[in-house]
Protein backbone atom coordinates (compact mmCIF):
# COMPACT_ATOMS: atom_id res chain seq x y z
CA UNK A 1 0.00 0.00 0.00
CA UNK A 2 1.13 3.56 -0.72
CA UNK A 3 0.28 6.87 0.28
CA UNK A 4 -1.00 8.68 -3.19
CA UNK A 5 0.92 11.51 -1.79
CA UNK A 6 3.87 10.16 -1.84
CA UNK A 7 6.50 7.67 -3.78
CA UNK A 8 7.88 5.59 -0.67
CA UNK A 9 5.16 2.67 1.29
CA UNK A 10 2.86 4.80 3.31
CA UNK A 11 3.81 3.45 6.62
CA UNK A 12 7.69 5.01 5.87
CA UNK A 13 6.05 8.33 5.52
CA UNK A 14 3.72 8.19 8.60
CA UNK A 15 7.27 7.10 10.23
CA UNK A 16 9.41 9.22 8.73
CA UNK A 17 6.71 12.40 9.57
CA UNK A 18 6.43 11.58 13.35
CA UNK A 19 10.20 10.99 13.80
CA UNK A 20 10.34 14.17 12.52
CA UNK A 21 8.14 16.25 14.98
CA UNK A 22 9.59 18.89 17.20
CA UNK A 23 7.66 20.15 20.16
CA UNK A 24 8.29 23.60 20.96
CA UNK A 25 7.46 24.99 24.66
CA UNK A 26 7.18 28.26 26.21
CA UNK A 27 10.32 27.34 28.75
CA UNK A 28 12.54 24.05 29.70
CA UNK A 29 12.27 21.93 33.06
CA UNK A 30 16.03 22.14 33.13
CA UNK A 31 18.60 24.43 32.03
CA UNK A 32 19.04 23.80 28.24
CA UNK A 33 16.38 22.06 26.08
CA UNK A 34 16.85 22.62 22.37
CA UNK A 35 13.16 22.88 21.53
CA UNK A 36 12.85 25.80 24.03
CA UNK A 37 15.69 28.17 22.90
CA UNK A 38 16.49 31.70 25.07
CA UNK A 39 14.25 32.38 28.24
CA UNK A 40 10.51 33.70 27.11
CA UNK A 41 11.00 35.83 30.44
CA UNK A 42 13.62 37.52 28.64
CA UNK A 43 11.81 40.29 27.06
CA UNK A 44 9.69 41.84 29.51
CA UNK A 45 8.57 45.52 29.63
CA UNK A 46 8.80 45.17 25.54
CA UNK A 47 5.86 46.44 23.31
CA UNK A 48 4.03 43.88 21.41
CA UNK A 49 6.28 44.41 18.41
CA UNK A 50 9.51 44.27 20.22
CA UNK A 51 8.61 41.14 22.07
CA UNK A 52 6.56 39.17 18.93
CA UNK A 53 10.46 39.78 17.31
CA UNK A 54 11.68 38.19 20.84
CA UNK A 55 9.75 35.25 20.91
CA UNK A 56 10.04 34.73 17.19
CA UNK A 57 13.70 34.55 17.71
CA UNK A 58 13.61 32.25 20.33
CA UNK A 59 12.02 29.52 18.43
CA UNK A 60 14.28 30.78 15.77
CA UNK A 61 17.01 29.53 18.04
CA UNK A 62 15.18 26.16 18.94
CA UNK A 63 14.48 25.24 15.30
CA UNK A 64 18.02 26.25 14.16
CA UNK A 65 19.29 23.46 16.55
CA UNK A 66 17.75 21.04 14.74
CA UNK A 67 18.49 22.46 11.19
CA UNK A 68 15.30 23.91 10.37
CA UNK A 69 14.09 27.42 10.00
CA UNK A 70 10.59 29.12 11.50
CA UNK A 71 8.55 28.13 8.01
CA UNK A 72 9.03 24.42 9.38
CA UNK A 73 6.19 25.70 11.84
CA UNK A 74 3.18 23.55 11.50
CA UNK A 75 1.22 24.60 14.61
CA UNK A 76 2.25 27.75 16.23
CA UNK A 77 0.06 28.10 19.76
CA UNK A 78 0.04 31.93 21.21
CA UNK A 79 -1.10 31.99 25.21
CA UNK A 80 -1.71 36.00 25.60
CA UNK A 81 -3.13 38.00 28.29
CA UNK A 82 -6.33 39.25 26.81
CA UNK A 83 -5.94 42.81 28.42
CA UNK A 84 -3.02 43.38 27.43
CA UNK A 85 -3.44 42.01 23.55
CA UNK A 86 -6.12 40.66 21.76
CA UNK A 87 -6.30 37.58 19.87
CA UNK A 88 -6.22 40.14 16.44
CA UNK A 89 -3.62 42.28 17.29
CA UNK A 90 -1.70 38.81 18.58
CA UNK A 91 -1.85 38.02 14.56
CA UNK A 92 -1.14 40.99 13.28
CA UNK A 93 2.47 41.52 15.17
CA UNK A 94 2.95 38.22 14.64
CA UNK A 95 1.96 38.61 10.48
CA UNK A 96 4.85 41.54 10.27
CA UNK A 97 7.53 39.42 12.58
CA UNK A 98 7.54 36.07 11.28
CA UNK A 99 9.41 35.29 7.79
CA UNK A 100 6.67 35.50 5.12
CA UNK A 101 7.43 31.71 4.04
CA UNK A 102 6.65 31.08 7.74
CA UNK A 103 2.76 30.30 7.76
CA UNK A 104 1.63 27.95 10.66
CA UNK A 105 -1.98 27.10 11.70
CA UNK A 106 -2.21 29.47 14.59
CA UNK A 107 -4.62 29.09 17.96
CA UNK A 108 -4.57 32.27 20.03
CA UNK A 109 -5.35 30.75 23.49
CA UNK A 110 -6.40 33.28 26.36
CA UNK A 111 -4.78 33.08 29.82
CA UNK A 112 -6.13 35.09 32.85
CA UNK A 113 -5.05 38.11 32.85
CA UNK A 114 -1.80 38.68 34.60
CA UNK A 115 -0.72 34.98 34.72
CA UNK A 116 1.87 35.21 32.15
CA UNK A 117 5.49 35.52 34.26
CA UNK A 118 6.92 39.58 34.37
CA UNK A 119 4.06 40.76 33.04
CA UNK A 120 4.59 39.39 29.39
CA UNK A 121 1.47 40.10 26.83
CA UNK A 122 1.83 36.49 25.37
CA UNK A 123 4.26 33.59 25.12
CA UNK A 124 4.56 31.12 21.72
CA UNK A 125 4.87 27.01 21.93
CA UNK A 126 4.61 25.39 18.41
CA UNK A 127 5.11 22.13 16.40
CA UNK A 128 7.74 21.95 13.42
CA UNK A 129 7.47 19.16 10.94
CA UNK A 130 10.52 17.86 8.53
CA UNK A 131 8.39 17.96 5.84
CA UNK A 132 7.66 21.02 3.91
CA UNK A 133 4.26 22.90 5.03
CA UNK A 134 1.60 22.82 2.73
CA UNK A 135 -1.03 25.58 3.59
CA UNK A 136 -4.47 24.63 2.87
CA UNK A 137 -5.57 28.37 2.05
CA UNK A 138 -4.08 31.76 1.10
CA UNK A 139 -4.50 32.99 4.42
CA UNK A 140 -1.56 34.48 6.25
CA UNK A 141 -2.34 32.53 8.91
CA UNK A 142 -4.31 29.37 7.25
CA UNK A 143 -7.39 27.37 8.74
CA UNK A 144 -5.41 24.02 8.37
CA UNK A 145 -1.94 23.11 6.75
CA UNK A 146 -0.43 19.45 5.75
CA UNK A 147 3.15 18.56 5.95
CA UNK A 148 3.97 14.89 4.53
CA UNK A 149 1.10 13.17 6.08
CA UNK A 150 0.79 15.17 9.33
CA UNK A 151 -2.88 17.50 8.53
CA UNK A 152 -3.52 20.43 11.52
CA UNK A 153 -6.12 22.26 11.84
CA UNK A 154 -5.95 26.08 14.01
CA UNK A 155 -8.35 26.93 16.68
CA UNK A 156 -11.85 27.44 15.09
CA UNK A 157 -15.06 29.27 16.60
CA UNK A 158 -18.03 30.83 16.00
CA UNK A 159 -18.72 34.51 15.59
CA UNK A 160 -22.68 33.86 16.49
CA UNK A 161 -25.27 34.10 18.76
CA UNK A 162 -26.28 30.71 18.87
CA UNK A 163 -25.58 28.52 21.97
CA UNK A 164 -22.93 26.40 22.85
CA UNK A 165 -24.51 23.00 21.39
CA UNK A 166 -25.44 24.85 17.71
CA UNK A 167 -21.89 26.44 18.47
CA UNK A 168 -20.42 22.87 18.89
CA UNK A 169 -22.41 21.39 15.97
CA UNK A 170 -20.96 24.26 13.47
CA UNK A 171 -17.75 24.38 14.46
CA UNK A 172 -17.20 20.89 14.28
CA UNK A 173 -18.42 20.75 10.99
CA UNK A 174 -16.20 23.37 9.87
CA UNK A 175 -13.22 21.02 11.22
CA UNK A 176 -14.37 18.13 9.59
CA UNK A 177 -15.06 19.74 6.01
CA UNK A 178 -10.78 21.49 7.11
CA UNK A 179 -9.88 17.75 7.34
CA UNK A 180 -11.54 16.51 4.77
CA UNK A 181 -10.04 18.81 2.25
CA UNK A 182 -6.41 17.23 3.28
CA UNK A 183 -7.36 13.18 2.89
CA UNK A 184 -8.40 13.19 6.49
CA UNK A 185 -11.06 12.52 9.05
CA UNK A 186 -11.70 12.22 12.35
CA UNK A 187 -10.09 8.59 12.12
CA UNK A 188 -6.57 10.34 11.68
CA UNK A 189 -7.14 12.91 14.43
CA UNK A 190 -4.26 11.93 17.04
CA UNK A 191 -5.23 15.14 19.33
CA UNK A 192 -8.58 17.33 19.99
CA UNK A 193 -8.17 19.63 21.49
CA UNK A 194 -11.88 22.02 23.22
CA UNK A 195 -11.74 25.56 24.72
CA UNK A 196 -14.94 26.37 25.85
CA UNK A 197 -16.29 29.55 27.72
CA UNK A 198 -17.64 28.03 30.91
CA UNK A 199 -17.47 29.04 34.64
CA UNK A 200 -15.81 25.63 35.55
CA UNK A 201 -18.35 23.62 36.54
CA UNK A 202 -18.95 20.04 35.67
CA UNK A 203 -22.04 20.86 34.21
CA UNK A 204 -20.55 23.21 32.03
CA UNK A 205 -17.95 21.09 30.43
CA UNK A 206 -20.97 18.04 30.01
CA UNK A 207 -23.17 20.71 28.01
CA UNK A 208 -21.55 20.07 24.91
CA UNK A 209 -19.01 17.50 25.72
CA UNK A 210 -21.95 14.70 24.04
CA UNK A 211 -22.34 16.75 21.28
CA UNK A 212 -18.36 16.59 20.35
CA UNK A 213 -17.72 12.84 21.26
CA UNK A 214 -20.84 11.81 18.48
CA UNK A 215 -18.45 12.31 15.93
CA UNK A 216 -15.72 10.35 16.62
CA UNK A 217 -15.30 6.47 15.92
CA UNK A 218 -13.89 4.26 19.14
CA UNK A 219 -10.62 4.72 19.85
CA UNK A 220 -10.96 8.71 19.33
CA UNK A 221 -7.97 10.83 19.65
CA UNK A 222 -6.08 12.02 22.95
CA UNK A 223 -7.93 15.31 23.91
CA UNK A 224 -7.84 18.25 26.51
CA UNK A 225 -10.89 20.44 27.43
CA UNK A 226 -10.06 23.61 29.09
CA UNK A 227 -12.46 26.54 30.42
CA UNK A 228 -11.25 29.95 29.33
CA UNK A 229 -12.74 33.35 30.84
CA UNK A 230 -12.90 34.83 26.92
CA UNK A 231 -13.08 33.97 23.54
CA UNK A 232 -13.39 36.61 20.53
CA UNK A 233 -16.31 38.10 19.50
CA UNK A 234 -19.41 35.90 20.47
CA UNK A 235 -17.59 32.79 20.30
CA UNK A 236 -18.57 30.01 23.01
CA UNK A 237 -16.17 27.55 21.82
CA UNK A 238 -12.91 27.13 20.34
CA UNK A 239 -11.72 23.44 18.74
CA UNK A 240 -8.29 22.14 16.59
CA UNK A 241 -7.41 19.22 15.60
CA UNK A 242 -3.73 17.10 14.66
CA UNK A 243 -4.25 14.20 12.73
CA UNK A 244 -2.14 12.02 10.89
CA UNK A 245 -3.19 10.41 7.75
CA UNK A 246 -3.46 6.91 7.21
CA UNK A 247 -1.93 5.69 10.73
CA UNK A 248 -4.98 4.03 11.63
CA UNK A 249 -5.30 1.78 8.62
CA UNK A 250 -1.59 0.96 8.79
CA UNK A 251 -1.79 -0.37 11.70
CA UNK A 252 0.71 2.26 13.14
CA UNK A 253 -1.97 3.59 15.45
CA UNK A 254 -2.19 2.57 19.25
CA UNK A 255 -3.96 3.81 22.66
CA UNK A 256 -3.44 3.33 25.95
CA UNK A 257 -6.07 3.23 28.93
CA UNK A 258 -4.33 2.02 32.10
CA UNK A 259 -6.62 -0.20 34.20
CA UNK A 260 -8.26 1.80 37.58
CA UNK A 261 -7.48 5.17 35.01
CA UNK A 262 -9.56 8.07 35.75
CA UNK A 263 -12.91 8.47 33.61
CA UNK A 264 -15.44 11.15 32.82
CA UNK A 265 -19.12 11.15 34.50
CA UNK A 266 -20.31 9.25 31.08
CA UNK A 267 -18.59 6.97 28.59
CA UNK A 268 -16.80 9.05 25.67
CA UNK A 269 -14.98 7.52 22.34
CA UNK A 270 -11.62 9.43 23.46
CA UNK A 271 -8.36 7.50 24.65
CA UNK A 272 -6.38 8.87 26.93
CA UNK A 273 -3.15 8.25 24.64
CA UNK A 274 -2.70 7.83 21.27
CA UNK A 275 0.60 6.59 19.35
CA UNK A 276 1.13 6.84 15.89
CA UNK A 277 4.08 4.99 14.90
CA UNK A 278 6.26 5.46 17.87
CA UNK A 279 5.17 9.35 18.85
CA UNK A 280 2.56 9.44 21.72
CA UNK A 281 0.42 12.30 22.43
CA UNK A 282 -1.48 12.39 26.34
CA UNK A 283 -4.75 14.04 26.54
CA UNK A 284 -4.68 16.47 29.27
CA UNK A 285 -4.62 14.15 32.45
CA UNK A 286 -5.90 15.24 35.66
CA UNK A 287 -6.55 14.25 39.83
CA UNK A 288 -9.62 12.49 39.39
CA UNK A 289 -10.83 8.97 40.48
CA UNK A 290 -12.59 6.31 37.87
CA UNK A 291 -15.74 7.62 39.24
CA UNK A 292 -14.83 10.99 37.91
CA UNK A 293 -14.34 12.96 41.70
CA UNK A 294 -11.32 15.16 42.53
CA UNK A 295 -8.92 13.90 44.39
CA UNK A 296 -6.91 15.55 46.47
CA UNK A 297 -9.61 19.10 46.27
CA UNK A 298 -7.61 22.51 45.57
CA UNK A 299 -4.19 21.13 46.08
CA UNK A 300 -1.90 22.27 42.69
CA UNK A 301 1.11 20.48 44.42
CA UNK A 302 -0.42 17.12 44.91
CA UNK A 303 -2.87 17.56 41.95
CA UNK A 304 -0.02 18.78 39.79
CA UNK A 305 2.17 15.38 40.92
CA UNK A 306 -0.62 13.04 40.49
CA UNK A 307 -1.29 14.16 36.79
CA UNK A 308 2.35 14.18 35.83
CA UNK A 309 1.86 10.00 37.34
CA UNK A 310 -0.67 10.05 35.41
CA UNK A 311 1.33 10.72 32.29
CA UNK A 312 3.89 8.32 32.91
CA UNK A 313 1.28 5.50 33.58
CA UNK A 314 -0.58 6.20 30.09
CA UNK A 315 2.75 6.23 28.61
CA UNK A 316 4.03 3.34 29.99
CA UNK A 317 1.14 1.03 28.25
CA UNK A 318 2.31 2.43 25.12
CA UNK A 319 6.43 1.73 26.36
CA UNK A 320 7.90 4.63 27.14
CA UNK A 321 9.19 6.45 30.43
CA UNK A 322 9.80 9.59 32.20
CA UNK A 323 13.09 10.33 29.12
CA UNK A 324 10.80 10.21 26.57
CA UNK A 325 9.08 13.47 27.38
CA UNK A 326 9.10 15.98 24.90
CA UNK A 327 6.90 18.61 25.74
CA UNK A 328 4.38 19.60 28.87
CA UNK A 329 1.95 22.21 28.71
CA UNK A 330 0.08 22.44 32.02
CA UNK A 331 -3.25 25.02 32.21
CA UNK A 332 -3.43 25.58 35.94
CA UNK A 333 -5.52 27.57 38.17
CA UNK A 334 -3.63 30.64 38.68
CA UNK A 335 -4.58 32.77 42.08
CA UNK A 336 -0.77 34.22 42.09
CA UNK A 337 2.37 33.94 40.89
CA UNK A 338 3.42 31.13 43.42
CA UNK A 339 1.65 28.86 41.71
CA UNK A 340 3.36 28.94 38.28
CA UNK A 341 6.57 28.02 40.62
CA UNK A 342 4.97 25.14 42.37
CA UNK A 343 3.84 23.30 38.89
CA UNK A 344 7.90 24.06 37.99
CA UNK A 345 8.89 22.46 40.75
CA UNK A 346 6.52 19.25 41.09
CA UNK A 347 7.15 18.53 37.42
CA UNK A 348 10.98 19.36 38.04
CA UNK A 349 10.84 16.49 40.95
CA UNK A 350 8.57 14.14 39.01
CA UNK A 351 10.66 13.87 36.19
CA UNK A 352 14.09 13.66 37.87
CA UNK A 353 17.38 15.07 35.44
CA UNK A 354 14.99 14.76 32.78
CA UNK A 355 14.41 17.87 30.99
CA UNK A 356 11.87 19.04 28.47
CA UNK A 357 9.90 22.04 27.06
CA UNK A 358 7.39 23.20 29.18
CA UNK A 359 4.29 25.83 28.97
CA UNK A 360 2.51 27.18 31.72
CA UNK A 361 -1.37 28.51 31.11
CA UNK A 362 -3.16 30.47 34.16
CA UNK A 363 -6.75 30.61 34.30
CA UNK A 364 -9.47 31.71 36.32
CA UNK A 365 -10.56 27.88 36.60
CA UNK A 366 -10.38 24.20 35.42
CA UNK A 367 -12.98 21.99 33.98
CA UNK A 368 -14.59 20.36 37.55
CA UNK A 369 -14.69 22.52 40.53
CA UNK A 370 -11.71 22.31 42.92
CA UNK A 371 -9.77 20.70 40.40
CA UNK A 372 -7.13 22.68 39.89
CA UNK A 373 -4.67 21.54 37.12
CA UNK A 374 -4.37 19.61 33.65
CA UNK A 375 -1.42 18.57 31.59
CA UNK A 376 -0.87 17.17 28.18
CA UNK A 377 2.05 16.17 26.78
CA UNK A 378 3.86 14.68 23.99
CA UNK A 379 6.35 11.59 23.78
CA UNK A 380 8.73 10.10 21.70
Amino acid sequence: MTDPRSTEPASESVRRAMDGLVFLGAESTGPHVPATGRDAAGSAGLGPADHARHEADRLSDALAAHGRGLDSLLVLDVVHDPVLIGAEEVRAVLADVLPSGARPCLTAVPALPGALDEGNPFVLQGVSAAEPVVAGDAGRFPHSAEAGVLVAVAGQCADTDDDMVTQTDEVMDRVAGLLAAHGAGWDDAVRFDVFYRAEGTAEGWAVNARERARRFREPGPATTGIPVGSLPGRARILLRALAVRGARGLGLRSESWPAGHWDWPFHLPYKHGIGAAGTVFVGGQVSLAPDASVIDPDDLATQTATSVDNILKVAAELGLGARSVLRLVAFYRHTDAADAATVRRVVRERLGDHSCALTLVGLPYLAYERMVVEIEAELR
